[in-house]
């Protein structure tokens, strides 16, 4: 090794993989990942309560699996609609109307729709 490399750290208190994260933070993302999964419904995807980056990877493989088949999203447990899960749906649903299939998100909870309304989108976005 050469002097001006940095030296690993041996010490109990440095993060290895990802156990920079709370403990509490990757048990919420782990179980709202799985929350994102498909329901024993052919067709049918039940949101997390929170809809945030953290499970955007597994829902968008989740929502990717159903194309060109009818796709219902169930989006009643949501209580926070982020940026990035409202613009995986935008896009799903103009995928959808594109390949001529049914997509419609049931349910929709005070928190999705405030998330739609924070982000200055219809509530009706998903109407056609």
């Amino acid at each position: 090794m050469t002097a001006d490399m940095p030296q690993a750290n041996d010490s109990d208190d440095t993060p290895t993989s990802d156990d920079s994260l709370p403990a509490a933070g990757k048990a919420k993302g782990a179980s709202d990942a799985a929350a994102a999964g498909t329901t024993g419904d052919h067709g049918c995807i039940r949101l997390p309560e929170l809809v945030d980056f953290t499970v955007c990877e597994d829902l968008a493989a989740r929502i990717g699996a159903a194309r060109h088949s009818a796709l219902e999203v169930d989006a009643e447990k949501v209580t926070f609609l982020g940026t990035l899960g409202l613009q995986l749906l935008l896009s799903a649903h103009a995928q959808w109307q594109r390949d001529k299939a049914e997509f419609t998100v049931s349910n929709p909870s005070s928190g999705f729709l405030d998330g739609l309304k924070e982000l200055g989108v219809s509530d009706s976005v998903f109407d056609s």
